[in-house]
């Protein structure tokens, strides 16, 4: 858990990899935090069993040593609760330890019942506030949370940090990981202004407490610009994040692999910002880095030659994107990555776009067959956002419209249930169902879809948020398709007002929105502000990619 990955511009929002209406999916998720929580805490009450961090970290159930060492912790527990009785603290801590073991290891199931034994028994013994107590609070707690359980976790990460504040006092080591534990826990279940307060205080303890240069400072940074940048702060996580960059490279070089996924997350924000050029350069570092120094098929390298595809993509340079998709699918083997993991199919839903747009039918559906052939039936579903919605694209542009659509209507339900109505995954499934159904053909269905998704956007994220405004933009394209140009204009003038206003006129959200705008302008007989508005586009197009780039919208 302590060592979750983001999903590192996973597909750079849809405004980047222009794609035929039938290949969108709602992938905009540019990446949690690089800390996504602190490690599990092991108690050091057993010198024949040393479960530091890092010795847990290199620990599996699944190998005969791992094996061999939760028996020893189960045989210690056993012997304590004879000779020093059940509740005794040494015993409570053999099964505390024992749990995390387990949870390291996968085996939440089992690890639960130990965790919760053990905190039962230290609350009982110890007494509610004692350090003992509260670190089995804060091990639950984050089991819990890894596990989707975000409701039965949060009173728990609360209790933790403030018996942590008010016993250790608000800058001890201990206090700051129960603040960015439950900072974590907050922004995966979509609070995110309250979550973006406690990454601020932990980011403000540590540099009082290490100072501004420490790695665990700057990786306090990191996930507070990641977090402002979902927030729609671009210029703010901009600044932080080059701060990292320049931080890490000090300290770590250029290729190590925390540096790289600076890197790619500053790139996120300039594309996001229109800033291209350059942040075309820094995936092309990433590219070329995560190649050098974890090898050409380690997923994450894998992951930063799709991120590049799609930024060329934008630029308009497909065949170049073409050759890197197809050669992150190769190396995909290399990696052990199995066809159903999100990472494939997002190559394969990538590269089957690329070839649609193309105008390459046929070797489209010979793409969609291989793609397909090789996963299993039925089709795996509540698998999580990164895996439903691309699977569920290539079912669609496959001609398996009423699969794909249970499938995305499957993962909606299931992220309903776990998540909340209002939690922004929730929402990203409802307008991927949204865009899925027009592509489909359900005019109807799709906007009653795509109005339940914005109004939850605009009420969890807020009128201004890029999500919003991808909402907007979507809603104001069905009505535009179902000849309600009037209502469709209305959506699309605030839409690109409120681009403009946070992510530059240049961005490339804007300039599709003002392409958009004349687009139906066009439709509805009024040409020469329509010509106005394309003139204004491609000026500013020009201006982020040069007067080679000939990207139409879609």
């Amino acid at each position: 858990f302590s060592n979750r990955r983001p999903p590192d511009l996973l597909q750079c929002a849809e405004e980047a990899a222009s794609a035929t209406s039938a290949g969108k999916a709602a992938l905009r998720k540019a990446g949690e935090a690089d800390e996504a929580a602190q490690p599990l805490e092991a108690d050091p009450d057993s010198l024949d069993v040393p479960l530091s961090p890092s010795a847990l970290d290199r620990i599996s159930l699944k190998t005969s040593r791992s094996s061999t060492k939760a028996q020893k912790l189960e045989s210690l527990a056993a012997s304590l609760a004879r000779t020093k009785g059940s509740s005794h603290p040494d015993t409570l801590g053999s099964i505390s330890n024992l749990a995390v073991l387990l949870q390291r290891a996968g085996q939440h199931h089992e690890a639960e019942p130990l965790h919760r034994r053990a905190l039962h028994g230290r609350e009982a013994v110890l007494g509610t506030m004692h350090q003992e107590t509260l670190t089995s609070l804060s091990n639950l707690g984050v089991l819990l949370h890894s596990v989707g359980r975000h409701h039965e976790a949060e009173p728990m990460l609360r209790r933790a940090l403030l018996g942590r504040h008010v016993v250790l006092g608000p800058f001890h080591p201990k206090t700051i990981t129960a603040v960015n534990n439950l900072a974590v826990l907050l922004q995966d279940m979509g609070k995110l202004h309250k979550a973006e307060l406690l990454f601020r205080r932990a980011l403000e303890a540590k540099q009082v407490n290490l100072g501004p240069d420490a790695l665990e400072t700057l990786q306090a940074l990191s996930n507070l610009a990641v977090l402002a940048q979902t927030v729609g702060k671009h210029d703010e996580a901009e600044t932080s994040l080059r701060r990292v960059v320049d931080g890490r490279k000090a300290a770590l070089g250029m290729n190590h692999p925390e540096t790289l996924w600076a890197l790619s997350n500053l790139a996120l924000v300039l594309l996001t910002t229109g800033k291209h050029s350059e942040a075309e350069q820094l995936l092309e570092t990433v590219a070329e880095g995560r190649n050098a120094a974890l090898g050409p098929g380690h997923p994450e390298t894998l992951q930063g030659l799709c991120n590049l595809a799609l930024a060329l993509r934008a630029r308009g340079d497909d065949s170049r994107a073409e050759l890197l998709l197809r050669r992150a699918l190769e190396g995909r083997h290399t990696a052990g990555l199995e066809s159903t993991h999100p990472l494939v199919l997002l190559l394969h839903r990538n590269l089957a776009v690329l070839l649609e747009s193309s105008g390459r039918i046929l070797e489209v559906e010979r793409f969609l067959q291989d793609a397909l052939s090789s996963i299993s039936t039925p089709v795996p579903c509540n698998k999580g956002l990164l895996h439903d919605v691309p699977m569920a694209t290539l079912l669609q542009m496959s001609g398996h419209h009423a699969q794909a659509k249970h499938l995305q209507q499957q993962s909606v339900a299931d992220m309903h249930s776990r998540l909340g109505p209002t939690h922004p995954e929730t929402l990203g499934a409802i307008h991927a169902l949204a865009l899925l159904l027009e592509s489909g053909g359900e005019h109807q269905e799709a906007e009653r879809t795509q109005r339940r998704a914005l109004e939850g956007r605009e009420g969890t994220l807020g009128p201004s948020h890029c999500d919003t405004l991808l909402s907007m933009s979507s809603l104001a394209k069905l009505l535009q398709a179902t000849d309600r140009c009037q209502e469709a204009e209305l959506l699309l003038r605030r839409a690109l007002e409120r681009k403009e206003a946070v992510c530059g006129k240049n961005s490339p959200g804007a300039v599709r929105s003002l392409q958009r705008l004349a687009q139906l302008l066009q439709a509805k007989g009024q040409s020469l502000e329509a010509e106005q508005l394309l003139q204004k586009a491609e000026e500013r197009r020009q201006q982020v990619f040069g007067s080679g780039f000939a990207r139409e919208i879609s």
